[in-house]
């Protein structure tokens, strides 16, 4: 039998710029603020996939705040109660 190869499609289906269009709502200049933002439905919707409510959500880099912004917004929208931070010792 041959190796067979095919791509693997997202059960996600986002627009690629939502990312972008989120920062140029945050920040007036059309300065390149982060490049490759993530888009905090994104996030969201991973973070809700593969989390418990009560979760502690660790993000080493808390560059952009799109991780912390998705956990507020997925706790406001389902009443869960996941926290997030960028220490190691607090996930612990």
């Amino acid at each position: 039998m041959e190796d067979y190869e095919d791509s693997l499609r997202s059960v996600i289906t986002l627009d690629g710029r939502l990312g972008s269009y989120e920062l140029k709502r945050l920040f007036s200049s059309n300065d390149a603020v982060f490049t490759n933002p993530k888009p905090s439905e994104l996030l969201e919707a991973l973070i809700s996939f593969s989390t418990d409510p009560d979760a502690i959500i660790l993000d080493l880099f808390a560059g952009s705040g799109s991780t912390g912004h998705a956990v507020l917004e997925l706790n406001r929208k389902s009443g869960a109660n996941r926290v997030f931070t960028n220490t190691i010792a607090r996930a612990m």
